[in-house]
């Protein structure tokens, strides 16, 4: 069986990860069966496939390099291929969006053997801060979650470079200002043939 190729979208927490998905799965690349609905704070939906979220969960989910899984390397490495061959279906390229997923960038390499590419979607941390902050009295602080962004992002970008993983890096503020430049290079970089509907 030929697995698919997976393109996974790797921006941090609100920096634009779900309006990319939801980009991409306007351009034809299937994202997986969401597991959030679109609510207040994602009006337009999360996409993140309801299988990786599964996943995430059952290797102890993990978002910051500074925790232990509580699911060793190698287990981790066959649940996500097993999540790619439940996926197989879906046809030769297969999408999928989790932040939590950059502290897993290894994993990810090893387990679709080296037949993916990244799409990183990037937003100053201190504006991705104040969305994440929600008005709640055990949301940690403003320097917790400062703290958090910038270690998940470095961990991710300094396991891609090391890897050699193919990456798209995508300013949010372009992604707001000039979607149709983003859509260009999506469609070239995932290798994407929409319809004109799409």
């Amino acid at each position: 069986m030929t697995h698919p190729e997976v393109i996974m979208v790797l921006g941090i927490h609100k920096s634009g990860t779900s309006c990319m998905a939801g980009m991409l799965a306007s351009l034809g690349l299937p994202m997986g069966k969401s597991g959030i609905r679109a609510n207040r704070k994602n009006p337009k939906g999360y996409f993140e496939c309801r299988l990786l979220r599964k996943l995430m969960i059952r290797c102890g989910r993990v978002e910051f390099p500074n925790r232990a899984f509580t699911v060793p390397f190698r287990r981790r490495v066959r649940l996500l291929r097993k999540w790619r061959r439940a996926r197989s279906a879906n046809g030769p390229r297969i999408g999928a969006k989790l932040p939590a997923m950059g502290n897993m960038v290894p994993e990810l390499h090893a387990a679709f053997e080296g037949k993916w590419k990244v799409i990183v979607t990037e937003r100053p941390i201190a504006d991705s801060v104040k969305s994440r902050q929600y008005r709640r009295a055990h949301h940690p602080s403003a320097e917790t979650i400062t703290s958090q962004f910038t270690q998940l992002a470095t961990r991710r970008d300094t396991e891609l470079r090391r890897l050699g993983v193919a990456v798209l890096r995508v300013d949010f503020a372009t992604m707001m200002q000039s979607p149709a430049l983003i859509v260009d290079q999506l469609i070239a970089f995932v290798g994407l043939s929409p319809t004109p509907e799409q």
